[in-house]
């Protein structure tokens, strides 16, 4: 009796260390489904949704689905429902400014996009906190996109609590700069995202954008080895999500560009580029610089529900040290300054 005692809880034990239990998704526990952020391209596909993989060279194919902004309620959304802060700059003798220009920006853009045609509604365009060179970088590569026609509109997000003008103030005035020179049309194209503090909220805050406005793709659009944000997104951005968000800001798969951590073949990683001839550590060692586009959406879809990242909330103290995230844009004061100096940093 006691050989078989023994083969039975061999059998119990080796059972219970190889099934598979699903993973609960950390946002929606109660309907024990995973919600990984990172989705690689099939499963999308599988639910219908567009995953066309766009050119900075050239315009889509006419075999490419179209998105069109008719369907799209004729007032733009509340800005409350996105913007959760007072946007402010720090003026030249260190005290905060109001910056409210950013609210007659995107409505004349939202206009503008209810009657526009693109696969990809928008491109996010993320800022960068020191210097001009990698935001005019990220900036050109979002004006490729819109001048090919992949995107009908940029979505620029960056911080208010730097040093100078709002970051995506000064993303504007890049923009309108660099178009101007290449003889890009962005009269009315350019949306501004002026609370992010961060690459987590950079996406985050886009997200609720896009959901407010109920458009259902976008492009993400970075570097990998000018900042390394792709690496980020390549490596740790579920972890990021789960430690910092803490809430279900939307779907992310991979387009375009090298990552340092190239996608074996059949894994589920989908913000890592598949390993092959073209994405692998050789390639990504070459001393170029390398775009990185993003699919992004601002819905997960969890069963019959439907879970939006305007349902994210403040996320980790740490955010909420950068950036509370709980302000009305319209009555509340400038954030204080970063340091608790009473006056805020150039």
């Amino acid at each position: 009796m006691r050989p078989a005692r023994s083969y039975l809880l061999a059998a119990v034990l080796a059972a219970a260390c190889t099934t598979t239990v699903p993973r609960r998704c950390p946002y929606a526990p109660h309907t024990g489904r995973a919600c990984a952020v990172c989705r690689v391209r099939s499963d999308l596909e599988t639910t219908g949704e567009m995953v066309a993989r766009p050119s900075l060279r050239r315009g889509p194919r006419p075999a490419v689905p179209m998105w069109s902004g008719v369907g799209l309620p004729e007032e733009p959304p509340s800005p409350s429902l996105y913007v959760r802060c007072r946007p402010c700059d720090c003026a030249a003798d260190g005290t905060t400014t109001i910056w409210d220009e950013w609210d007659e920006i995107n409505r004349r853009a939202y206009a503008r996009l209810r009657t526009a045609q693109a696969p990809y509604p928008v491109a996010i365009v993320p800022g960068y906190h020191a210097g001009d060179v990698i935001p005019a970088y990220r900036v050109a590569l979002g004006l490729r996109l819109l001048e090919h026609r992949w995107v009908a509109a940029l979505i620029l997000s960056g911080g208010h609590r730097r040093g100078g003008s709002n970051e995506a103030r000064r993303m504007l005035d890049i923009a309108r700069r660099v178009a101007a020179r290449e003889h890009i049309d962005v009269v009315d194209r350019l949306f501004v995202e002026p609370c992010a503090c961060h690459t987590s909220t950079n996406l985050r805050n886009s997200l609720r954008m896009m959901a407010a406005m109920q458009l259902p793709r976008g492009i993400f659009v970075t570097d990998a080895k000018m900042s390394g944000q792709a690496q980020i997104f390549s490596s740790d951005l579920e972890g990021l999500v789960a430690r910092d968000l803490r809430c279900a800001v939307g779907r992310v798969s991979h387009l375009v560009g090298t990552t340092p951590l190239p996608r074996l073949p059949g894994s589920d990683d989908g913000c890592r580029a598949t390993l092959g001839f073209r994405h692998n550590p050789i390639t990504f060692g070459l001393p170029r610089r390398e775009p990185v586009l993003y699919w992004v959406s601002p819905f997960t879809p969890m069963g019959e529900t439907r879970l939006s990242a305007l349902d994210c909330s403040a996320g980790s103290r740490r955010l909420r040290s950068c950036e509370p995230d709980d302000q009305d844009p319209w009555t509340d004061r400038c954030l204080p300054p970063l340091g608790g100096s009473g006056r805020c940093r150039r």
